[in-house]
């Protein structure tokens, strides 16, 4: 889905969705799904990747299959995050990642960026 409409791809499509443009991918079929997604500019993709897949491996999901969105929000703040959601209004996402960040620094969330990502800094 990219802004609402729905694109479906056959074996050898590229489907390329613009900057800024709301978007979603998702397998329609009880089939598996072989996929290669591309990123450019991929800017920190790879680490909220590894943050989000980490959290998901490690069962911490709600009952649709995501992860905590303020676990999310910690990793954005922490590592300073050029990758954002689309969905979420800019004013909103500052005030989420900033709350997300304060609660994790609390609860101590650190640990999982490093298990996530191998480093220290976050």
């Amino acid at each position: 889905m990219i802004d609402g409409k729905e694109f479906i791809g056959k074996p050898g499509d590229v489907i390329t969705v613009p900057k800024g443009k709301r978007h979603i991918a998702y397998n329609n079929t009880n089939e598996t799904l072989k996929a290669i997604v591309e990123y450019r500019p991929a800017l920190d993709m790879h680490l909220m990747e590894q943050c989000y897949n980490g959290l998901l491996l490690d069962g911490d999901y709600d009952k649709n299959g995501s992860p905590p969105i303020l676990k999310l929000g910690y990793f954005m703040k922490g590592m300073q995050a050029l990758t954002r959601p689309t969905s979420v209004p800019e004013f909103a996402l500052g005030l989420m990642v900033n709350f997300s960040y304060g609660l994790g620094v609390l609860l101590g969330w650190k640990k999982l960026y490093k298990k996530y990502t191998g480093r220290d800094k976050n």
